[in-house]
């Protein structure tokens, strides 16, 4: 239900607050999901017109290395949805102080899944990948940094365009965000 409601300034920044925290508590993890991605249209709106309180975002630092798979799953796709869904949202103050705080999350997710596929689920090392590749090397504020991420083997890829049926493949072996 938390999906039907729009992005405003009233609404979003307290269902933000109020239920980042609930997700790492809930005990189904369908219910993870669904609230997990209810947020992210709220999050990119705050982003853009105001800021988000730093306790939620503390919280979403915090979750993306929970040890609950479900949890941990649920915050990267929501921090992913976030920054891949709306690439204008770097270019914001709040955008690029809340990729500051949270690009050594996911350096730290790509670091676990890398070097312990078997036992962590694959989709946050993708995301983790994608943000990283895409979204924060075409920020003006993160794709000037010298930080650099290191895997002992490398990641390969296969993203499919949206606009065309092309393939294109991305080999990582440590890159500079």
């Amino acid at each position: 239900m938390l999906s039907i409601l729009p992005p405003a300034e009233d609404i979003s920044a307290t269902l933000v607050q109020m239920t980042s925290p609930l997700l790492s508590k809930e005990a189904s993890d369908a219910a993870i999901e669904v609230l997990a991605s209810a947020l992210p249209p709220h999050i990119i709106f705050l982003l853009r017109h105001a800021s988000v309180p730093s306790e939620t975002v503390q919280v979403l630092a915090k979750e993306m290395a929970n040890t609950k798979p479900a949890v941990r799953k649920a915050f990267v796709h929501l921090a992913g949805c976030v920054f891949l869904g709306e690439q204008s949202v770097l270019d914001t103050e709040s955008g690029a102080a809340l990729a500051k705080t949270l690009l050594p999350c996911f350096e730290s997710c790509l670091k676990t899944v890398s070097s312990n596929p078997l036992n962590t689920g694959p989709l946050e090392g993708y995301i983790s990948t994608t943000v990283l590749l895409k979204a924060f090397t075409k920020s003006k504020e993160l794709g000037s940094s010298n930080r650099k991420v290191e895997t002992g083997f490398p990641l390969i890829f296969l993203f499919r365009r949206f606009d065309t049926e092309e393939f294109y493949r991305v080999e990582y072996w440590g890159c500079r965000c």
